[in-house]
């Protein structure tokens, strides 16, 4: 029987056990109801769930650590099973593609409709069912050492430079100030006495607005529009679309930190802006729908609940929509940074690539958008890491395009 529990202004979905409460822990469902913890100890997504699952060794009587474990032990104590907005096919499958890959990274793909979370996934991982309450700080420590970090939940507590993806709010602050005019690049450009290099060396010619800047992804447009505007401007845009702000899930995340310094840096999205996959999908939405940012969300059948809109904060609709058209370019343009986002059979998707340098040896490689363009279902954000360079077109977007078809083919069959 499905009841309902509230805690503060949270509604949460509860299944009722028909037995005493003292018995099994409760499960954690995804929206179909699959389990993704038994209850009794089991976690039947196993590493592709982890994080957003957590751990509770020894199942009844134990406390839960980390994710939905944690975060509702009280509710799971009780023998309360709460159900998320999680698809736990897709869940594994994005899970298996980041696997296939090889690199660490994370993924997460969000309805732009009401900041449901349906999947949300970091990697590498580890087997909840493998920690046992015996030897649980001796598997701990061991999963510590590791140099891939597998306890890290890369998709809600590892902050990144956004990178290029960051390009598209630098977009609507330069529309905002009316300068989002033409701009050529040749390649490299020099301000203030000091050099700025575009990702292309030759250079991309003359570049007629902001749409044709978000197709080539061109870093020199950003430098020259941008020489006038003060990095106030792009944390405005930020802000507004929920950088440097908790996102709303129910579980533990980390917030980032907003631009800050030099604004030709600030204006491709490196220096001092971090975000999490999380974030960065969650804003992508906002885009996807027309502009409201909603609270993202784990819990099923919770009322959504808008933050805000651009319009409360002033842009115009004609500024997002520009936007929105140089994203369908990134992907659908045959010279699109995006390109090999495009999915085969007839949806259309839209998006941006982006390629940071972390430190030393430490690439990060991301895709973030949207699909169908015309009636927007997922909005995902895609990352990878390697110490290797890599670039978020070559190696992020042809991952995107794959979970971005799985999350449709899912939606057709079960909804």
């Amino acid at each position: 029987m499905k009841s309902f529990i509230t805690f503060g202004s949270l509604a949460i979905a509860v299944m009722m056990c028909s037995h005493s409460a003292a018995a099994d822990r409760g499960k954690i469902l995804d929206r179909h109801g699959a389990p993704l913890a038994t209850g009794n100890g089991g976690y039947p997504a196993a590493n592709a769930a982890a994080h957003l699952i957590g751990y509770c060794p020894g199942g009844e009587g134990q406390h839960g650590h980390g994710g939905i474990e944690e975060a509702f032990d009280a509710v799971l104590a009780r023998g309360e099973s709460v159900q998320l907005t999680i698809n736990r096919q897709l869940q594994t499958s994005t899970y298996k593609i980041l696997q296939e890959s090889g690199k660490r990274g994370a993924a997460v793909v969000i309805d732009p409709e009401n900041g449901e979370i349906l999947a949300l996934v970091s990697y590498p991982s580890y087997d909840p069912d493998k920690l046992t309450k015996e030897d649980l700080k001796e598997q701990l420590a061991a999963l510590s050492e590791s140099p891939n970090s597998p306890l890290l939940a890369r998709a809600t507590e590892g902050t990144y430079p956004p990178a290029s993806t960051f390009k598209v709010f630098s977009s609507l602050a330069l529309a905002r100030a009316s300068k989002a005019g033409a701009q050529i690049c040749s390649g490299t450009t020099e301000i203030d006495g000091k050099n700025y290099r575009c990702w292309k060396s030759s250079g991309h010619g003359e570049l007629s607005g902001i749409g044709a800047a978000l197709r080539n992804s061109c870093n020199c447009y950003y430098f020259l529009a941008a020489v006038d505007l003060p990095v106030s401007a792009l944390v405005d845009v930020a802000r507004t679309f929920g950088y440097s702000s908790p996102s709303g899930i129910e579980i533990k995340e980390s917030i980032g930190a907003l631009p800050s310094g030099n604004i030709q840096n600030a204006a491709i999205g490196h220096g001092t802006t971090k975000v999490t996959p999380l974030q960065i999908a969650n804003a992508y939405a906002a885009i996807a729908n027309g502009g409201a940012l909603y609270k993202a969300h784990l819990i099923a059948n919770k009322e959504p609940e808008k933050i805000r809109t651009i319009a409360d904060e002033g842009f115009e609709a004609a500024h997002l929509e520009k936007v929105r058209a140089g994203l369908i370019e990134v992907v659908e343009h045959p010279e699109g940074t995006g390109r090999r986002a495009k999915l085969e059979g007839g949806m259309r998707t839209a998006g941006k690539t982006g390629t940071a340098v972390i430190s030393d040896n430490h690439y990060a490689a991301l895709f973030a958008g949207y699909a169908p363009v015309d009636e927007p279902r997922f909005a995902i954000c895609v990352l990878q890491e390697g110490e290797t360079s890599m670039s978020g077109g070559q190696t992020s977007a042809p991952l995107a395009a794959r979970i971005l078809a799985k999350a449709d083919a899912l939606r057709k069959t079960d909804p």
